[in-house]
């Protein structure tokens, strides 16, 4: 495998919004963030998504 010096490293990406978590808040931000324009990183701790519902309430 060979690597560029142009390679898009995920952990070498520079953002000035970082979004931790990817719940109804975080998600809703995100998708706002994406409407305006604006670059942004979100991360989730969990790798996939889950059985169990979380937003009843919302």
């Amino acid at each position: 495998m060979t690597t560029t010096a142009k390679s898009q490293d995920p952990s070498s990406k520079r953002t000035s919004v970082f979004i931790v978590g990817g719940d109804p808040v975080g998600l809703s931000i995100a998708i706002l963030m994406n409407r305006f324009g604006i670059d942004f990183v979100m991360v989730e701790r969990a790798s996939s998504t889950t059985d169990h519902p979380k937003a009843r309430g919302c």
